[in-house]
């Protein structure tokens, strides 16, 4: 074989061995890429996988799983002004001043809890086993939605939450001309529902910013179990306590974690008798501070919604 053929054949194999570096070094490039921004395919999983993976994330999450109290919208009106429900017209004592908008219109009711009517209540919420908690918004386009954390100045808000230890029974000695949310435009309650209530337990939501402290990377997840963590981990329905549900993103996002814990939520819900609707199908929270909770102190409490 001549020298230039030899030389030709060195030449080749060189080249041939640098071409396959350069698209080694590229494929390993497009790999960790693909790792951080979570688009790396992963092999399609099949049932069995999938569930075995669930399985796994189940164990890791059950340290973190929360008590709370479901509450259930019935399609009748609740029999006297001080039993638990949505909407309608609110208890409300005559000797006391009704709560008022920033623009000093009356405010709607939007629930209404007694606390003597709800079972086995989980002594680790921290509320009170007396008295009636009522929950106040405003009748325009943002349902009294803050612009902010609140700061405990209450007139400058357009929703309250108030409190009452003791429950005045005497019909003479309510108020009897109050509004009627039934009445309202821009409500998200078609009428007035009374509640049931059961207690359950919660894996943390997806969607709830504590969910973060769980160390579960959702980012690595196959897109298969991550879809059915989202439809099984959403903290969905109306309740007291637990997890929250958002359908866009949880804003205590940077807050210290368990510093605003959900008090109430209410969910849009649409079936026989019961309508209620968050704008596009969303959901309104209400949280407060451990440390206002324990103090019976719901001049602080933070009331959010969003929708779709």
């Amino acid at each position: 074989m001549s020298a230039s053929a030899l030389i030709t054949i060195a030449v080749f194999i060189f080249v041939a061995i640098h071409l396959y570096r350069r698209f080694h070094r590229e494929s390993e490039r497009k790999h960790t890429e693909a790792l951080q921004s979570g688009t790396l395919e992963h092999p399609a999983l099949d049932r069995g996988q999938i569930d075995e993976a669930l399985q796994v994330i189940d164990e890791k999450l059950e340290k973190y799983r929360l008590d709370y109290i479901a509450l259930h919208p019935q399609p009748r009106r609740a029999e006297h002004p001080w039993q638990s429900k949505f909407g309608g017209r609110p208890y409300w004592p005559r000797s006391q001043p009704y709560p008022k908008a920033a623009n000093n219109r009356r405010l709607f009711l939007l629930a209404q809890l007694n606390f003597e009517e709800i079972p086995e209540l989980p002594s680790m919420l921290g509320l009170p086993d007396t008295g009636l908690l009522q929950f106040f918004i405003t009748d325009d386009e943002l349902l009294g939605l803050p612009l902010d954390v609140p700061t405990g100045n209450m007139e400058e808000l357009n929703y309250r939450v108030i409190y009452h230890p003791e429950i005045e029974r005497e019909p003479d000695l309510l108020e009897q001309q109050v509004p009627d949310s039934r009445e309202a435009q821009y409500f998200p309650l078609a009428g007035e529902y009374a509640l049931t209530f059961s207690r359950e337990s919660g894996l943390p939501a997806l969607a709830d910013y504590r969910f973060g402290r769980t160390g579960i990377d959702l980012g690595v997840l196959p897109d298969e179990v991550l879809d059915e963590l989202f439809d099984r981990n959403e903290a969905a329905g109306s309740r007291v306590g637990g997890y929250a549900n958002f359908t866009q993103e949880d804003p205590r996002q940077g807050q210290e974690e368990n510093a605003w814990p959900l008090l109430f939520q209410m969910d849009s819900e649409s079936r026989d008798g019961v309508e209620i609707l968050w704008g596009d199908a969303g959901v309104g929270n209400f949280f407060i501070r451990p440390e206002d909770l324990a103090q019976r102190d719901f001049s602080r409490v933070w009331y959010n919604w969003d929708c779709c």
